[in-house]
């Protein structure tokens, strides 16, 4: 469980009301600045962006989305997403007030809960958190604030993934070959079947202490020569351990079971056949049907197939899915009639400096992440079947984009 110190609270509730006053000190400006800050860059159904509009945009994204601009290049491309951004919002929301699509806020709590969780916890006494009534209200009002926003970006997601499924449903939307082979040489680099390695393994429940040195023995004794059965036989009879006896493991950066297994890849990636890898710690491990709590594991590895590149045709299905997303969002721009003006956007290098998008107080720009860009977006994937349900969220709250299962199961180890 996540372990969050009062300091960290205070911290973070104090810069972000700090933030708010950075953002409104630095809207000010006059004469000849707000001129320039009403050069209009982009029209959006018949409503005006301005150069002033953008840098507000800006400077009010949360640190983990704020882009880094040095460039107008990077401007442009920071309009181009604020502008998908809003047509994502007001389709989502028109979509979900007309009954077509619908997202639970508590679908958008758990979401926000990932990335904040400081942000989420109920303070029965919160002066021991050196917090006032101003800092705790304050606190209130950012989650809220904080939940709408992602509720607004699932929507989004979703009302996009509908009109896909739309406009396949009625064949209003295709990919040509030299579509797949564009996104294959953009992606080509990513497309590849995961390294496996097929294990049999003892896995050691830290249930108490002197555990990893009892698994350390086992480990030896595999070393030493000792038959597997035999070593699994005695530590299974002891209720020290339990056997398993044949499971295939694969090194996929998206699956929950790598991450799990980060250890054991950390030595096994690469390894031989009859290599003994362990005792490492595993966190709740899944033998078969039964979830055991945090154990070291000793395998020795069987067979071992290494990372290798997918073909056009193996990876289709993963091309599928960005294409007809970029598609889509290209289509929406036409019907919520967008016109960028590229040539009106300033050069950041000569802007004043109060004009520049401003990092929080104490954040330097190394620490500020760049925004996706459109040509690497991973958007969600739709089903392709005309009304099938949408797929479940992944990891911060956008649906996992579906990737080809490698052949066989995966049983014993998970």
């Amino acid at each position: 469980m996540m372990r969050i110190s009062q300091t960290n609270v205070a911290v973070s509730i104090v810069g972000r009301m700090l933030a708010v006053g950075l953002v409104a000190a630095l809207a000010s400006g006059c004469g000849m600045i707000a001129d320039r800050d009403r050069i209009v860059v982009a029209e959006m159904g018949g409503e005006t962006i301005t150069r002033g509009d953008l840098m507000e945009v800006i400077r009010e994204k949360p640190p983990e989305e704020r882009p880094v601009i040095r460039t107008r290049s990077d401007l442009a491309e920071a309009l181009r997403n604020h502008i998908d951004d809003e047509i994502r919002r007001r389709l989502g929301q028109r979509l979900a007030r007309e009954g077509v699509i619908s997202v639970p806020r508590e679908r958008a709590e758990q979401v926000f809960a990932q990335t904040n969780p400081e942000l989420m916890l109920e303070l029965q006494n919160p002066e021991e958190w050196g917090m006032d009534d101003a800092m705790l209200a304050a606190m209130r009002d950012e989650r809220e604030f904080g939940i709408d926003r992602v509720h607004d970006r699932l929507l989004g997601e979703e009302a996009v993934m509908h009109r896909i499924r739309q406009a396949l449903q009625h064949g209003n939307i295709a990919i040509s070959e030299e579509e797949y082979e564009e996104e294959f040489r953009r992606q080509e680099d990513q497309l590849t079947h995961p390294e496996t390695v097929t294990v049999r393994g003892l896995f050691f429940p830290q249930t108490g202490p002197g555990v990893q040195a009892v698994a350390a023995e086992a480990r030896e004794s595999l070393d030493e020569g000792e038959d597997f059965e035999e070593v699994a036989e005695r530590y299974e009879g002891e209720g020290a351990a339990h056997a398993v006896p044949r499971a295939r493991l694969e090194q996929d950066p998206r699956s929950p079971a790598t991450q799990r297994y980060q250890a054991f890849w950390h030595s096994a990636s690469g390894g031989e056949e009859g290599q003994i890898i362990g005792p490492v710690r595993v966190p709740s491990p899944q033998v078969g049907q039964r979830q055991l709590p945090d154990s070291f594991f000793v395998a020795e590895i069987l067979e071992r197939t290494p990372e290798e590149p997918k073909t056009l045709e193996e990876a289709r299905e993963e091309l599928r899915v960005p294409i007809l997303y970029r598609k889509m969002m290209e289509q929406l721009r036409e019907e919520f009639d967008v016109t960028i003006y590229e040539d009106q956007l300033p050069d950041p290098a000569l802007l004043d400096p109060e004009q520049q998008p401003a990092p929080l107080p104490g954040a330097g720009s190394e620490q500020e992440l760049p925004i996706p860009s459109p040509e690497t977006e991973q958007p969600p994937a739709p089903p392709m079947e005309p009304g099938a349900p949408g797929p479940s969220p992944g990891p911060g709250g956008l649906p996992d984009m579906p990737r080809q299962q490698p052949g066989g199961a995966m049983p014993g180890a998970q």
